[in-house]
């Protein structure tokens, strides 16, 4: 009759054989990887692609064994970037499609990043149509922004003005255009708490420097993407 081995009887047997389970247990956690490209001795230096266990890709350029430079970001969930790189992050200006990532499947960006998070100035947009344009710290628009709702229960409402940490927060403009109302004033929280002055010339040199701004974004990753895709006409084979 079969009798279960108890686990405790591990410890009994053969060395040789408890060396071979722990390989096999410790292999499986290892998240592997395969390397193609150029190399100085055994570091990763210059046009490179390293493919991970999961099939996610990162055709980039390399310095001394870190992503730096121009490259390209292809997770196997189809998050995607194209952009800048620096210290193995995204650093510098770009663009990302998040597909599935927790509540920001759909959404899209152009603009400067800082250790994979979108830090300065901006464009984002949302699956229905509603954008953002303005400063980010630490993903979320903080600073000077603007954002306008589309195809929603808030369709043409817009607000210009101040946030903090994702919220409209301090001196703005509330557009609601179902009851054609401007509220100009102080926000906390998404909620209007006071009036005070807020002058079309305000708005006006708000949007101004942001486009400014957003306009040398635009051009960068005008150059950006057809270097990164004649990368990839280079690195193809390897795939």
């Amino acid at each position: 009759m079969y009798k279960p081995i108890p686990p405790l009887s591990f410890i009994f047997y053969p060395k040789i054989t408890r060396f071979f389970i722990i390989a096999v247990i410790l292999c499986s956690c290892i998240n592997t990887e395969t390397y193609n490209g150029q190399k100085v001795e055994e570091s990763k230096e210059g046009l490179g692609i390293t493919i991970k266990e999961d099939s996610s890709y990162y055709l980039v350029e390399y310095v001394d064994n870190k992503m730096e430079g121009l490259g390209l970001m292809n997770l196997s969930n189809g998050n995607t970037y194209v952009g800048e790189w620096k210290n193995d992050a995204r650093n510098g200006v770009g663009q990302a499609y998040w597909v599935d990532e927790d509540d920001l499947g759909g959404d899209s960006c152009k603009g400067e990043f800082s250790n994979n998070l979108i830090n300065g100035v901006a464009y984002y947009s949302f699956p229905d149509g509603t954008y953002n344009k303005g400063y980010y710290k630490n993903g979320r628009m903080h600073g000077l922004g603007m954002r306008v709702w589309k195809n929603n229960e808030w369709d043409g409402d817009y607000y210009i003005g101040n946030w903090r940490n994702g919220i409209m927060y301090g001196l703005g403009k509330y557009f609601d255009k179902s009851t054609n109302v401007i509220k100009e004033g102080i926000f906390n929280n998404h909620l209007f708490i006071k009036a005070k002055p807020f002058t079309v010339q305000d708005s006006l040199e708000i949007m101004n420097d942001i486009e400014s701004e957003l306009q040398v974004v635009y051009k960068r990753l005008d150059s950006i993407k057809p270097l990164v895709e004649k990368m990839s006409d280079t690195l193809k084979p390897l795939f």
